[in-house]
């Protein structure tokens, strides 16, 4: 369900920069990262934030009939092959500015100019989430959104360019806590 590139950058420093990247809201107390700890009713509790750029969807993106390719790389292609054809930005601008909130409910996607919320994805829409660098080195996220039991058929495509390879890896990492935690409670 979520794969993460191997990264070049070292990680000693990801907490600090995590930190720094990332708000948390949550119950007093609940601040799964103070014990360095993540166990599942504290990972339910939280809310993190997130400053991102939205890059853009792409529509139907139904690629596992493959056996030759990886979903992830074919998922990769996909996006890539929508920037070559301008249907996807490649570089963002200050207005794709957007806040990424990630809880137990989904995720939630805030403009940050006109402080509204412009998307929602409950949690059991998201069918994968992808780490990747683009072509000109920015960390970018792929989150693939959908049901295999939708009248669509398909899947949508969100994309977001993230600051810092290590704040689009704490988000597929805190996103995989949330659903290891769900499936630890049942």
């Amino acid at each position: 369900m979520f794969w993460k590139k191997t990264s070049k950058s070292s990680q000693h420093n990801v907490s600090q920069q995590f930190y720094n990247s990332a708000s948390v809201q949550g119950n007093p107390g609940t601040d799964s990262r103070k014990d360095g700890r993540f166990t599942p009713d504290k990972v339910l509790l939280q809310k993190m934030s997130f400053d991102v750029y939205f890059l853009g969807m792409v529509e139907e993106a139904n690629m596992g009939n493959s056996i030759k390719r990886d979903t992830e790389a074919q998922l990769v292609d996909h996006v890539e092959e929508a920037q070559i054809e301008g249907r996807l930005p490649v570089s963002v601008i200050e207005e794709n500015r957007v806040t990424l909130c990630i809880s137990r409910h989904g995720l939630k996607i805030v403009d940050q100019g006109k402080q509204e919320v412009k998307q929602r994805h409950p949690l059991q829409t998201l069918a994968q989430v992808i780490q990747y660098e683009d072509g000109s080195g920015k960390p970018n996220i792929v989150v693939k959104i959908g049901q295999l039991q939708s009248q669509h058929g398909g899947f949508q495509c969100y994309v977001y360019q993230c600051k810092t390879d290590e704040q689009a890896h704490e988000i597929c990492q805190y996103i995989r806590k949330l659903f290891d935690a769900i499936s630890n409670k049942s």
